[in-house]
């Protein structure tokens, strides 16, 4: 069987995957920072953060039961750990209470066994706030080109691997079910690497599991391993 690998080396990562809507470790460098200027107050400075915190937090709470689920599936799933999220969270862009409140309804969720993962439609309601997260942080603050081109170059590769999502499903799926030549486990923790935009990355995963868990599996067709040699190539292109 044709082997195709889709995990492309080494490319710095603008935006951190995995945390809806933090910090520049998770939501991008641009705006992580209220950037100071010569020209502008220490009072102005924190005048604008606060507003900004404000403007988040109001967006924090309209998700906030997805975004506990969000938690627990994962800490469930073993992608992370309550303590590492908890130390991860230093970092947040977030109010403290908003986040105390977020870090007992992800321990109420794992204590009562109501974990599950995410429904498409949460999914996108989690992913929309984190793009109006983001647009918050960055309004205002000057991106620099550098990180303006990558940002750029993932939107490109998120389109390909959108395209050929249920296709790449589909490959991986076969190989751990029926070739045995990797795992599920292995799969995702390579995944963790791979360049792209964390949430698809996330969905394949998902999709994966899914196949996995159902009947049998059909091999990919000429047509198909053709458009995966195809999406490939173009990601590499980008990436060059």
């Amino acid at each position: 069987m044709r082997r195709i690998v889709y995990s492309v080396c080494a490319l710095m990562f603008l935006a951190g995957l995995s945390i809806p809507g933090r910090t520049g470790e998770d939501v991008g460098p641009s705006g992580q920072n209220i950037q100071k200027d010569a020209g502008i107050n220490q009072r102005d400075i924190r005048s604008d953060h606060n507003a900004r915190l404000e403007k988040i937090n109001k967006i924090d709470l309209e998700i906030f039961d997805i975004e506990a689920m969000y938690w627990a599936w994962r800490i469930k799933d073993k992608d992370t750990t309550y303590y590492d999220l908890l130390d991860k969270s230093k970092r947040w862009i977030i109010l403290a209470e908003t986040k105390n409140k977020l870090f007992a309804k992800i321990q109420e969720n794992l204590d009562t066994g109501t974990v599950r993962a995410l429904t498409a439609a949460e999914q996108d309601k989690l992913d929309d706030a984190k793009s109006r997260i983001r647009a918050i942080l960055s309004d205002g603050a000057p991106e620099h080109p550098g990180l303006a081109a990558q940002r750029a170059q993932m939107a490109k590769v998120d389109e390909i691997d959108k395209e050929i999502l249920d296709i790449r499903a589909r490959y991986w799926a076969f190989r751990i079910k029926n070739d045995g030549d990797v795992t599920y486990d292995t799969l995702l923790a390579y995944s963790k690497k791979w360049v792209g935009i964390k949430e698809t990355t996330t969905k394949l995963m998902e999709k994966i599991k899914g196949l996995l868990a159902g009947g049998d599996i059909t091999p990919l067709d000429e047509l198909e391993h053709n458009q995966l040699d195809d999406a490939h190539a173009r990601i590499r292109a980008i990436l060059r």
